[in-house]
This record gives C-alpha cells, sequence and structure tokens, in this order.
C-alpha cells in the first residue's frame, strides 16, 4: 500500500452521501461543522444523475485524505454512491485513504449484510445489473468491509446540530490547523475531549500535534475507544491555537490534554460529571481557583507538569481513587483536603523537591500507596487519624522528617518503612 505521506492531497475530507437523504439536514451541518475547523472537505452540491460516477468525484475521492461516508437508508438505492464506496475502499487499499462510516438511521448488520433496506436495494440491483455480476459483488464486498469498521451510530440519539457534537473527528496528517479556542463555547454537549502528543514550538499558540480527537456519546459507558485507536492517524499535523480560553463544556466526562499551554483552565467551568482528567507534561500552574464539585472524579493526572505550583483543593472530589503528580517539580504546596480522600488508593509524591506543605493531618481509609521519597523539604509526617487498614508499605526514603508522630501506630496493616536516607 502506497503510504499517504507521500500522496499530495487536495482534500482533507471527501463526504459520501444520499443526497434526499441527508443533504439538507444532516449532512449540511457535518459539513459546516467540519469547515469551521478548518477542515477542507468536499461535498457534491450537485444532483446526481444517470448512473455513471462523474470523472471529477472520482478525482475527489483520490484527492481526499478521508472520506466519511454517511450510510443512509436510500444510500444503497443509489448505483452513484456505491460506485463512490467501491473508489473509496480502492484508494484505502491503494493510496492509504482512511475510511469513516456514519450508520444514520440504518442498522449497521444491516449494511453490512446487505439486510433491511439494503437487501431491497440490492434485489432491485440484480435486476437491472444481472449481466454484470462483478460490479454487484464490488458493491457487496464495499458495503461489508466499510461496514466492519467501527463507526457512528445516530440511532436513539439526538439528530441536526447535536448530534454533529457527537461524531469523532480525526486529525488531518501533515497539515496546518487554524483552531479558535472560541469554538469551544459552542460544544456545550462535548463529552470527551482528548489532545494529546503535543509539544510547544515557538509561542503558547503554535502546537505540534501528533492526535487531535474530539469524541461524545451519551454517556460515559458507551464511548468507543476501539473506535479512537483505530482510526487515529497518529502522524504530524501544526496545530494553531488562538483567542481567548475561556469555556469548556460542563458536561465533559473525561478531559485528556497533554501539553496544555495555558496556565489555568477557565474560571468558569464547572465539572460536575468529570469521571477523567489528564494533562500531563502540560504548562499548567494551577488547575483553578477554589473548590470545584468533582463528586464523579475518579482519576487525575498532572504528571512532569513542572509549572504547577499548588493542587487544586480536593474537598468536592470525595471519590477520587488515583491521584498522579510525579515530575511536577515545581509543586511546593499539596492542598490539605488531600489527606481525608477516604477513597483514594494510589498517591505518589516521589521527587518533589520544593514540597514543604502537606496535609497536617490525614485519613485515608481506601490508602494503599503512599510514596513520599526525596521530598527534601517536606519536614513532618501527618498525624494518623484513625485506622489506615490497607496500607503496607510507606516510604520516606531521603526526606528531611525528624520524627514520626506517635499516630503512625493507625497503619495497623503496615509491613515496611523504608526511613533511608533521611536526613535527621
Amino acid at each position: 500500500m502506497a503510504s499517504s505521506s507521500t500522496h499530495q492531497w487536495k482534500h482533507d475530507v471527501f463526504l459520501s452521501f444520499r443526497g434526499e437523504d441527508t443533504r439538507l439536514g444532516f449532512t449540511d451541518h457535518l459539513y459546516a461543522a467540519l469547515r469551521q475547523n478548518g477542515i477542507d472537505t468536499f461535498m457534491d452540491y450537485n444532483l446526481r444523475r444517470g448512473e455513471q460516477i462523474s470523472p471529477e468525484l472520482l478525482t475527489a475521492i483520490e484527492n481526499s485524505r478521508i472520506s466519511i461516508i454517511v450510510f443512509s437508508e436510500n444510500y444503497a438505492s443509489s448505483s452513484w454512491c456505491l460506485d463512490e464506496l467501491a473508489k473509496i475502499l480502492d484508494c484505502v487499499n491503494v493510496l492509504g485513504h482512511k475510511a469513516l462510516p456514519v450508520f444514520y438511521k440504518v442498522d449497521p448488520s444491516h449494511v453490512k449484510r446487505q439486510e433491511g433496506c439494503y437487501g431491497e436495494a440490492f434485489a432491485k440491483h440484480e435486476q437491472i445489473y444481472r449481466k454484470n455480476k462483478e460490479k454487484l459483488l464490488k458493491w457487496k464486498a464495499a458495503l461489508t468491509e466499510v461496514a466492519t469498521i467501527s463507526g457512528w451510530d445516530s440511532r436513539d440519539r439526538c439528530q441536526g446540530t447535536e448530534a454533529i457534537e457527537k461524531i469523532f473527528l480525526n486529525s488531518i496528517e501533515s497539515k496546518e490547523l487554524n483552531f479558535s479556542v472560541e469554538a469551544f463555547e459552542k460544544m456545550k454537549r462535548l463529552r470527551l475531549l482528548k489532545v494529546c502528543n503535543m509539544q510547544k514550538d515557538g509561542s503558547l499558540e503554535y502546537l505540534l500535534v501528533k492526535e487531535l480527537e474530539a469524541h461524545a456519546h451519551d454517556s460515559w459507558g458507551r464511548i468507543n475507544y476501539d473506535w479512537i485507536e483505530r482510526n487515529s492517524l497518529y502522524t504530524q499535523c501544526r496545530l494553531h491555537l488562538y483567542g481567548n480560553f475561556k469555556f469548556l463544556s460542563n458536561e465533559l466526562r473525561s478531559l485528556y490534554w497533554h501539553r496544555h499551554p495555558l496556565n489555568s483552565l477557565p474560571s468558569n467551568f464547572h465539572p460536575q460529571k468529570l469521571v477523567e482528567l489528564n494533562m500531563s507534561f502540560s504548562r499548567l500552574k494551577q488547575l483553578w481557583e477554589g473548590n470545584k464539585a468533582l463528586e464523579k472524579l475518579k482519576f487525575m493526572k498532572l504528571s512532569q507538569s513542572q509549572h504547577l505550583t499548588k493542587t487544586p483543593d480536593f474537598s468536592g472530589a470525595s471519590n477520587l481513587e488515583r491521584l498522579i503528580l510525579e515530575g511536577c517539580t515545581s509543586l511546593v504546596e499539596v492542598h490539605p483536603s488531600i489527606g481525608f480522600l477516604k477513597k483514594l488508593i494510589f498517591l505518589n509524591l516521589d521527587g518533589y523537591k520544593n514540597l514543604k506543605s502537606f496535609s497536617s493531618s490525614i485519613h485515608m481509609e481506601s490508602l494503599r500507596i503512599l510514596t513520599l521519597s526525596c521530598c527534601f523539604k517536606l519536614i513532618k509526617f501527618p498525624n494518623v487519624q484513625g485506622n489506615m487498614e490497607h496500607l503496607p508499605e510507606l516510604s520516606l526514603e531521603g526526606t528531611p522528617i525528624k520524627g514520626l508522630p506517635s499516630s503512625i501506630e493507625n497503619l495497623i496493616r503496615l509491613a515496611l518503612l523504608n526511613l533511608k536516607d533521611c536526613k535527621t
């Protein structure tokens, strides 16, 4: 297969759709959303007449990095659409083209097996093309193969503009994208935001990106990670972020943004529904001001955020289970509310050379791992309030702690206490 990096693409996305089903609704909204976000998209505005697909459309497919195929009720009744699909599959196999299916009010299994309305369409095609079995077999094979790709299924979900907010979009490889952060103000239903493998290049607004994923489903449990993995391009793309970052959707369940370029998240961000926050290698100095209601948050990772000077208030994060802060070398203060996270299982503060302040007391009933090694300015271990029944090991190696409180006896399952090189 030819490498996509050697092909000169003219368009980012080619839209394949059945005009009478979706042109004035879903597909039109999708086209507008793609264009608004700087993605060059080819959409055929001409009414399709005759049986032969135009050479212009075949060329447009060849010159596009990605095809989004909107499978709708009458898609398979059009020989033109089926010829497009066959051409798309040829480009996938030969040019490294990418195909992303959208199942609009149709069952993916009906597309794959040519059943239901797709079976009815092929019954008619078999009469018309009974002397051209090769074409029929090619169409069927294309439907089966593309429908096997895990895609987006619109059934039983909102339609129109709201549905567009729920479509997964791939980043476009080897391309410069201009993305206004003000676009986030319109994404009020966004459930998952993923921006990863980003590197600062020259200024905070200029970034080198390998992958940009914005994906949303109707609940946390239905996010299709398999599709994310299989359809990511993992190739370099230059992304320019510009504008004042003033809004993030309060509907977010997962926020995954490596190398976030700004000092903090918007002050009006209220992540009551957030389950996962992963912002490693960021330029954050603090996440936000004050206390936030984070009752659904279970996972927080800010590793290698070397500008971070203090953690947020954890009072509203009573269900937090894992907190990973390794490599935050500028961290001076951990909010004392951390000591009362009763569901926290994992806490790693290893190597915090500037950490001076930890909670004065702790009551962390579920804690299984606590590492405070090489915190060179931490001189006092907190009082232990109540029994902590699950912590088998505690490492204070390399700290200047001068003594341990008598309440250390409340670590009733402690089997290993590491005080090596304590600078007493």
